[in-house]
């Protein structure tokens, strides 16, 4: 891929209202407990201290603290530093809305959502992640206290992930047309993996 077509892809995207399926099919959302929140576990992606993985930890449950009495699907988020210092404060999106918007910051950063159905990333929260040259980590923190990360690492190598979400893609628009949610997260984890050859790191704990 060069980078004409990256840049192509990339004005598509940003003009794309595709919310992805796993908002769309509208999967059961889970309640969160006491039990969850403490079950959230310790992740460390590659480059990062000791110190900013115990904050991600803390933070993820702080998520799902501000949301635990809210509304079955309602989801909560935020933006941090690379040492996981918040640079805003906590968002929680329209009760029940399985969404919420977190601004875009120009530095380094890190963000973090959850997700109240318990499942991965969804499509679009990938090629949000993959426009946004500054953000080297996002981290989902589900309502059931799993946690999916994906992380750019010191070799990541843009263009080459993107040529393969591409592919990727075609795949997921056919899972999409046809309501197949499984076969979806299924392909998501494929692309997840394959793009590890490409400097990203994918962990699911």
């Amino acid at each position: 891929m060069s980078y004409r077509e990256w840049e192509k892809w990339k004005r598509g995207q940003t003009n794309s209202s595709n919310h992805g399926i796993l908002k769309s099919t509208q999967l059961k959302a889970l309640p969160i407990t006491d039990d969850a929140i403490n079950a959230v576990p310790l992740v460390q992606p590659k480059e990062w201290s000791a110190a900013a993985a115990k904050k991600l930890q803390q933070e993820s449950q702080a998520l799902l603290r501000a949301v635990k009495n809210e509304p079955l699907g309602t989801e909560a988020g935020c933006v941090y530093d690379t040492s996981m210092n918040r640079l805003i404060d906590i968002r929680i999106g329209k009760p029940g809305d399985n969404r919420v918007y977190l601004p875009s910051v120009n530095a380094s950063h890190v963000t973090v959502h959850t997700h109240p159905d318990g499942e991965i990333f969804s499509g679009t929260d990938i090629e949000r992640f993959l426009l946004d040259a500054s953000q080297t980590t996002m981290v989902v923190a589900t309502n059931n206290g799993k946690i999916f990360c994906i992380h750019k690492t010191n070799v990541f190598d843009g263009l080459m992930v993107v040529k393969a979400w591409m592919q990727s893609k075609q795949k997921l628009d056919s899972y999409v047309t046809n309501n197949d949610v499984a076969a979806y997260i299924k392909q998501i984890r494929t692309f997840l993996r394959e793009a590890e050859q490409y400097g990203t790191q994918f962990i699911e704990k």
